[in-house]
């Protein structure tokens, strides 16, 4: 029996997260290690190895803009990057990643568990 990925392990609510969204097929959690604040991981609930192994990709990412646009909105964002280069987890994911200026490369940023808890409360749906 193949071992439960973290986010398998999110999704079976094994693992607490900052859940911002969640329906029949995907679950949007707040990074814990975020690029920017508002970082979110939109992760299908059926486990797929990648992005492009999902058979309704375009939805996928239909939500994934809905959420986008949403955080932006949100969090007066100027724009809303989209990335699927996590590879360290096989399980598809999409990283939502607000900037709120123009910038060339990013660092990662912490952030307390009371700050995820508030972006959480101002982002769930």
């Amino acid at each position: 029996m193949q071992q439960k990925t973290i986010f398998q392990k999110i999704i079976d609510r094994e693992i607490s997260s900052y859940t911002i969204y969640e329906d029949e097929r995907y679950i949007a959690i707040l990074d814990i290690f975020p690029k920017t604040k508002g970082h979110t991981l939109l992760i299908t609930k059926e486990a797929y190895p990648w992005v492009y192994d999902v058979p309704y990709f375009g939805e996928y990412f239909e939500k994934a803009k809905e959420i986008g646009l949403h955080i932006k909105e949100k969090l007066g964002a100027e724009y809303i990057s989209f990335q699927t280069f996590g590879t360290e987890i096989p399980h598809a994911h999409i990283h939502i990643v607000p900037f709120y200026e123009k910038i060339e490369r990013w660092e990662k940023k912490e952030y307390s568990k009371e700050e995820l808890s508030d972006l959480q409360k101002k982002l769930a749906q």
